[in-house]
């Protein structure tokens, strides 16, 4: 089971400067290229429920090309621009699964706070909603998160660069 409780510790500081203005509210997104026929996207939900159990967690796509880039990065900005400030992004689409690659976690001007492995699925959600903050999650070795399960690895123990 992929553990949550550091990544959420590694996002606190970077959700802490939230103004007032841009309320958080408790919806978690999850956009992925995991499809519907192994337990990984029920993992990843039955993580973020574990550690956040008064999280709303919905389902933008897990349906997407396998490690296909810039058709997820188009997908995910025409998927989230309507959703409210505050909301967090989990974005997982990533060729890489399994290398030493960081994750990101940004903050747009319109207040959508987005996680999500550092290969560029991020583009067209940046031009669209503009970079307010901008924090890399590097990736740490734990017994609980051997590779190359991507969920695991993403939300595995992490300190913020």
């Amino acid at each position: 089971m992929p553990r949550i409780l550091p990544w959420l510790l590694a996002l606190s500081p970077f959700l802490s400067g939230c103004q007032p203005s841009r309320p958080v509210n408790n919806l978690i997104a999850l956009f992925t290229d995991f499809g519907s026929s192994d337990p990984y996207v029920a993992q990843l939900k039955g993580a973020i429920k574990t550690i956040a159990p008064s999280a709303e967690i919905l389902d933008l796509s897990h349906a997407n090309a396998a490690f296909d880039i810039s058709a997820a990065s188009y997908l995910l900005a025409k998927s989230t621009h309507t959703l409210p400030p505050g909301t967090i992004i989990v974005a997982v689409v990533d060729p890489g699964v399994g290398s030493s690659r960081a994750g990101i976690a940004i903050r747009t001007t319109a207040g959508h706070i987005f996680v999500a492995p550092d290969n560029g699925i991020l583009t067209e959600v940046l031009a669209r909603e503009g970079l307010s903050e901008a924090r890399t999650l590097k990736i740490q070795n734990s017994p609980m998160s051997p590779p190359p399960f991507m969920p695991a690895i993403f939300l595995a123990p992490r300190r913020p660069a």
